[in-house]
């Protein structure tokens, strides 16, 4: 198997495991989790903390919950590829 996406230079990689039960449950949750959702169905933004170049801190409350993080939206947009580079590597890192 191999994942890559043609349009954001990501790097073709290839993942092996010799049982197709483990590949098939890893492709599932993997297509679960790249469900694209509106984040104002979890979140309630309450103030905006700070911004930047291409991106905007707000506080914001789990609606369930009532947990307050951080959110931090970011306009991909105006990102050249050295930037996309930096946000995968923060992603990274706070993942």
């Amino acid at each position: 198997m191999c994942l890559y996406h043609d349009n954001d230079n990501f790097r073709k990689r290839r993942y092996f495991h010799k049982e197709e039960a483990v590949i098939d449950q890893w492709l599932r949750r993997l297509k679960y989790h790249c469900q694209f959702y509106s984040v104002n169905e979890f979140y309630t933004q309450t103030a905006k903390l700070g911004g930047g170049k291409f991106s905007e801190v707000f506080e914001a409350k789990h609606k369930i919950t009532g947990v307050t993080y951080a959110l931090k939206k970011i306009d991909k947009t105006k990102l050249n590829a050295r930037e996309k580079e930096f946000l995968r590597d923060e992603i990274q890192i706070v993942s």
